[in-house]
């Protein structure tokens, strides 16, 4: 299929509408406020893609994904850190992997500095490998803040490269409904 011009960016952009949406669906938001899918969807729908494809650290991805936390946290319905991290996570691991978006953008050079969405069920496992190293608080999504979101992920990413040699953002895949 060959796309020109404008027809090509539309494209583009229905993708990624299409990933903002599935990222943010029913089992993901539950719990939360009325009006925060909604809230994220439209946001991620219109993330400027384009601000990652020069990113060849860990530093500048972050800050990057702060930026974009923070703007959610003060969206019109405001978005508590946890799960405006977990969602905006989710979305940057799918359009990353994503062909048609990944070769636009080179949103592959991103996958080593994405970060593991948290959520409960990621964080009991996590906790399940978890050494005296690994110090942080967690009680819920609602309550995870920047400090112990951090010292997660660096757990994740230590445990990743130990136990399977890959990035912290595959840690689902291995654990993903692994127990009965």
């Amino acid at each position: 299929m060959k796309l020109i011009g404008k027809t090509k960016l539309k494209f583009e952009s229905l993708f990624q509408k299409r990933i903002a949406n599935t990222s943010v669906g029913a089992s993901t938001v539950r719990g939360q406020k009325k009006g925060t899918a909604k809230t994220i969807r439209e946001y991620l729908e219109n993330i400027n893609l384009g601000e990652f494809k020069k990113i060849n650290n860990q530093t500048k991805y972050d800050i990057i994904l702060d930026k974009h936390t923070n703007k959610l946290a003060n969206a019109k319905h405001k978005v508590i850190f946890g799960f405006a991290r977990k969602c905006l996570n989710i979305f940057l691991f799918e359009v990353s992997h994503n062909t048609i978006l990944s070769k636009k953008w080179g949103l592959n050079r991103i996958i080593p500095f994405l970060e593991l969405p948290i959520d409960n069920p990621n964080e009991k496992r996590l906790r399940k490998g978890r050494t005296c190293e690994a110090n942080w608080n967690w009680s819920s999504i609602n309550k995870l803040g920047a400090e112990d979101n951090e010292k997660i992920q660096e757990f994740a990413r230590k445990y990743m490269k130990k136990e399977y040699g890959l990035d912290r953002v595959y840690f689902e895949l291995y654990s993903w409904r692994s127990e009965k």
